[in-house]
Protein backbone atom coordinates (compact mmCIF):
# COMPACT_ATOMS: atom_id res chain seq x y z
CA UNK A 1 0.00 0.00 0.00
CA UNK A 2 1.20 3.01 -0.72
CA UNK A 3 1.66 5.91 1.89
CA UNK A 4 3.11 8.41 -0.22
CA UNK A 5 2.43 10.77 -1.87
CA UNK A 6 -0.91 11.39 0.10
CA UNK A 7 -2.99 12.37 -2.63
CA UNK A 8 -5.08 9.11 -3.19
CA UNK A 9 -8.74 9.31 -1.81
CA UNK A 10 -8.72 6.90 0.02
CA UNK A 11 -6.55 5.23 3.17
CA UNK A 12 -3.62 4.10 0.39
CA UNK A 13 -3.30 3.40 -3.10
CA UNK A 14 -1.04 0.65 -4.52
CA UNK A 15 2.31 1.35 -7.13
CA UNK A 16 3.72 -1.61 -9.28
CA UNK A 17 7.44 -1.05 -7.87
CA UNK A 18 10.23 -0.80 -8.71
CA UNK A 19 9.57 1.56 -11.61
CA UNK A 20 12.16 0.76 -13.81
CA UNK A 21 11.31 0.11 -17.10
CA UNK A 22 9.43 -3.40 -16.97
CA UNK A 23 6.42 -3.74 -19.46
CA UNK A 24 4.20 -6.81 -19.67
CA UNK A 25 1.78 -6.65 -22.91
CA UNK A 26 1.53 -10.85 -23.30
CA UNK A 27 2.14 -13.58 -20.65
CA UNK A 28 0.99 -10.83 -17.84
CA UNK A 29 -1.25 -13.54 -16.14
CA UNK A 30 1.64 -15.70 -15.15
CA UNK A 31 4.41 -13.08 -15.33
CA UNK A 32 3.08 -10.35 -13.90
CA UNK A 33 2.31 -8.78 -10.06
CA UNK A 34 -1.32 -9.16 -9.25
CA UNK A 35 -3.91 -7.51 -7.24
CA UNK A 36 -6.88 -9.97 -6.40
CA UNK A 37 -10.59 -8.23 -4.92
CA UNK A 38 -13.22 -10.12 -4.18
CA UNK A 39 -16.56 -8.73 -5.61
CA UNK A 40 -19.90 -9.56 -5.16
CA UNK A 41 -21.56 -8.55 -8.22
CA UNK A 42 -25.69 -8.43 -8.00
CA UNK A 43 -26.28 -10.01 -11.21
CA UNK A 44 -24.74 -11.36 -14.58
CA UNK A 45 -23.65 -9.52 -17.63
CA UNK A 46 -21.66 -6.66 -18.67
CA UNK A 47 -20.20 -3.96 -16.41
CA UNK A 48 -18.12 -1.41 -17.52
CA UNK A 49 -14.55 -0.74 -15.51
CA UNK A 50 -13.21 2.66 -14.61
CA UNK A 51 -9.97 3.56 -12.82
CA UNK A 52 -8.32 6.02 -11.18
CA UNK A 53 -5.02 5.77 -11.65
CA UNK A 54 -1.74 8.13 -12.16
CA UNK A 55 1.40 8.00 -13.68
CA UNK A 56 4.81 7.78 -12.86
CA UNK A 57 6.84 8.09 -15.86
CA UNK A 58 6.05 8.61 -19.52
CA UNK A 59 6.16 4.38 -19.41
CA UNK A 60 4.03 3.85 -16.84
CA UNK A 61 0.56 4.66 -17.89
CA UNK A 62 -1.10 1.37 -18.08
CA UNK A 63 -2.70 -1.03 -16.56
CA UNK A 64 -4.17 -5.15 -17.52
CA UNK A 65 -7.79 -6.22 -15.51
CA UNK A 66 -9.12 -9.77 -15.74
CA UNK A 67 -11.93 -11.84 -14.08
CA UNK A 68 -11.02 -15.01 -11.71
CA UNK A 69 -7.56 -15.25 -12.86
CA UNK A 70 -8.36 -14.91 -16.59
CA UNK A 71 -6.97 -12.29 -18.75
CA UNK A 72 -10.05 -10.60 -20.62
CA UNK A 73 -9.12 -9.02 -23.91
CA UNK A 74 -12.02 -6.17 -23.29
CA UNK A 75 -10.54 -5.15 -20.37
CA UNK A 76 -6.51 -5.72 -21.02
CA UNK A 77 -4.38 -2.70 -21.71
CA UNK A 78 -6.60 0.19 -19.98
CA UNK A 79 -4.34 3.65 -20.42
CA UNK A 80 -4.75 7.41 -21.07
CA UNK A 81 -3.66 8.18 -17.25
CA UNK A 82 -1.77 11.58 -16.80
CA UNK A 83 0.54 12.65 -13.68
CA UNK A 84 -2.27 13.47 -12.05
CA UNK A 85 -5.04 10.88 -10.73
CA UNK A 86 -7.18 10.52 -13.62
CA UNK A 87 -10.29 8.14 -14.47
CA UNK A 88 -9.95 6.19 -17.25
CA UNK A 89 -12.11 2.98 -19.27
CA UNK A 90 -9.74 4.05 -22.33
CA UNK A 91 -8.04 0.94 -23.60
CA UNK A 92 -5.03 0.60 -26.00
CA UNK A 93 -7.18 -1.43 -28.77
CA UNK A 94 -9.94 1.33 -29.02
CA UNK A 95 -13.13 0.37 -27.21
CA UNK A 96 -13.93 1.34 -23.50
CA UNK A 97 -12.69 -1.21 -20.83
CA UNK A 98 -15.95 -3.76 -20.14
CA UNK A 99 -16.05 -7.05 -17.91
CA UNK A 100 -18.45 -10.42 -19.26
CA UNK A 101 -19.20 -11.52 -15.22
CA UNK A 102 -20.61 -15.28 -15.55
CA UNK A 103 -22.58 -15.15 -12.83
CA UNK A 104 -24.26 -12.81 -9.48
CA UNK A 105 -22.49 -13.89 -6.86
CA UNK A 106 -18.63 -13.71 -5.58
CA UNK A 107 -15.97 -13.15 -8.13
CA UNK A 108 -12.33 -12.25 -8.47
CA UNK A 109 -11.51 -9.22 -10.20
CA UNK A 110 -7.56 -9.31 -11.29
CA UNK A 111 -5.33 -6.12 -11.74
CA UNK A 112 -1.93 -6.77 -13.35
CA UNK A 113 0.61 -4.56 -13.84
CA UNK A 114 1.35 -3.61 -17.59
CA UNK A 115 3.64 -1.25 -17.02
CA UNK A 116 5.89 -0.83 -13.39
CA UNK A 117 5.27 2.85 -11.86
CA UNK A 118 1.74 2.54 -12.26
CA UNK A 119 -0.21 4.30 -9.73
CA UNK A 120 -3.87 2.86 -8.85
CA UNK A 121 -6.19 4.45 -5.85
CA UNK A 122 -9.74 2.87 -7.50
CA UNK A 123 -11.58 0.40 -9.38
CA UNK A 124 -15.28 0.76 -10.08
CA UNK A 125 -17.85 -1.03 -11.98
CA UNK A 126 -21.26 0.63 -13.47
CA UNK A 127 -23.71 -0.91 -15.83
CA UNK A 128 -23.59 1.72 -18.16
CA UNK A 129 -20.82 3.10 -20.13
CA UNK A 130 -21.33 7.38 -18.64
CA UNK A 131 -19.52 7.16 -14.66
CA UNK A 132 -21.29 10.72 -13.41
CA UNK A 133 -19.07 10.04 -9.59
CA UNK A 134 -16.16 9.04 -11.76
CA UNK A 135 -14.86 12.63 -11.44
CA UNK A 136 -12.22 13.83 -8.81
CA UNK A 137 -11.70 11.59 -5.51
CA UNK A 138 -15.01 9.76 -6.94
CA UNK A 139 -17.40 7.40 -5.02
CA UNK A 140 -16.56 6.52 -1.54
CA UNK A 141 -14.63 2.87 -1.14
CA UNK A 142 -16.08 -0.21 -0.12
CA UNK A 143 -15.54 -2.01 3.22
CA UNK A 144 -15.50 -5.39 3.21
CA UNK A 145 -16.17 -7.03 7.11
CA UNK A 146 -13.95 -7.98 9.23
CA UNK A 147 -12.07 -10.95 9.08
CA UNK A 148 -14.03 -12.43 12.21
CA UNK A 149 -17.60 -10.37 11.26
CA UNK A 150 -19.67 -12.98 10.43
CA UNK A 151 -22.08 -10.33 9.01
CA UNK A 152 -22.60 -11.10 5.52
CA UNK A 153 -21.35 -7.99 3.34
CA UNK A 154 -22.41 -7.33 -0.37
CA UNK A 155 -19.77 -4.85 -1.52
CA UNK A 156 -22.35 -4.51 -4.34
CA UNK A 157 -24.56 -2.08 -2.79
CA UNK A 158 -25.95 0.12 -5.82
CA UNK A 159 -24.69 3.74 -5.80
CA UNK A 160 -27.11 5.93 -7.44
CA UNK A 161 -26.18 7.61 -10.43
CA UNK A 162 -28.82 8.58 -12.22
CA UNK A 163 -31.67 6.63 -14.25
CA UNK A 164 -30.44 3.12 -16.00
CA UNK A 165 -27.37 2.71 -13.57
CA UNK A 166 -26.28 0.83 -10.51
CA UNK A 167 -21.79 1.56 -9.38
CA UNK A 168 -20.04 -1.40 -7.67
Amino acid sequence: VLATPADYSGTGAMEALPDIGVSRNNDYVTRSPRLDYEVTFSRAGIYYLWIRGKKTSAGSNSVHVGLNGQAISSSDRISDFTSSWTWSQTTMDGPVATINVPSAGVHTVNVWMREDGFMMDKLVFTTISECAVCIGEGPAETTPAEPNDTTPVDDSTPVDDGPGSDIY
